[in-house]
């Protein structure tokens, strides 16, 4: 093998040399702090780990429930509740009672608060729902045993696939008043308590007034 002319040798090391200083590249013996504006944007972005989560925002819709006022009144009270809504959740949020704002404002409910929601149930077919109902619900009597069931009854209706209510307590069917005090054993719809209703209870005054 012939070995290269020592000048070759010498011009291409020189070369080499040359280059690398051409580059910038700097031979430090121990690491060294680079300044942001040095380094490209994308490598300065924050990083994702396993201890970061992202909070997704539900997404809610405002619901009617119906309260009774000093009158002896339905009236309707707004509640946001998670999307899907659900008749379960509907009935829940009118549970809950009046606010302590709605109650300065004379509002009420007339369910007895230790009343739990156990089911309810909807058949699409029909659009009759069975609301099933701890037994404290059957501890309030007469008057206010109708405005409690009417409460229910224009809630769970205010929903568009329902058309009626047919009412359990501790699973087992029962018949309960409607508006007037006649039992029934057939869905309930808002024309059996439509006296609680105000607009209802204005349109017959104002019929009735009338020569």
């Amino acid at each position: 093998m012939t070995p290269w002319p020592a000048r070759v040798v010498v011009v291409g090391v020189l070369l080499a040399v040359a280059l690398f200083a051409g580059c910038g590249v700097q031979t430090d013996e121990a690491p060294r702090d680079i300044s942001a504006e040095a380094v490209p944007f994308d490598l300065l972005a924050p990083t994702s780990s396993s201890s970061t989560s992202t909070t997704i925002p539900t997404a809610t819709a405002t619901i009617p429930v119906y309260l009774v006022n000093s009158q002896d009144f339905l009236i309707e009270a707004r509640r946001k509740v998670r999307m899907p809504v659900t008749i379960t959740d509907v009935v829940a949020a009118l549970l809950e009672g009046a606010t302590d704002e709605e109650a300065q404002q004379g509002l009420r409910s007339a369910i007895t608060a230790g009343t739990r929601l156990r089911s309810a149930d909807l058949d699409l077919q029909t659009g009759v729902v069975v609301v099933d109902l701890t037994g404290g619900f059957a501890d309030v009597v007469a008057g206010a045993q109708r405005l409690a069931l009417a409460q229910v009854v224009y809630t769970a209706t205010a929903l568009r696939t329902v058309n009626g209510v047919l009412f359990e307590l501790d699973g087992e069917p029962v018949e309960v008043p409607d508006g007037e005090g006649a039992t029934k054993a057939t869905p309930l719809s808002r024309r059996d308590y439509a006296r609680f209703d105000p607009e209802v209870a204005a349109t017959s005054t104002t019929s009735t007034s009338t020569p």
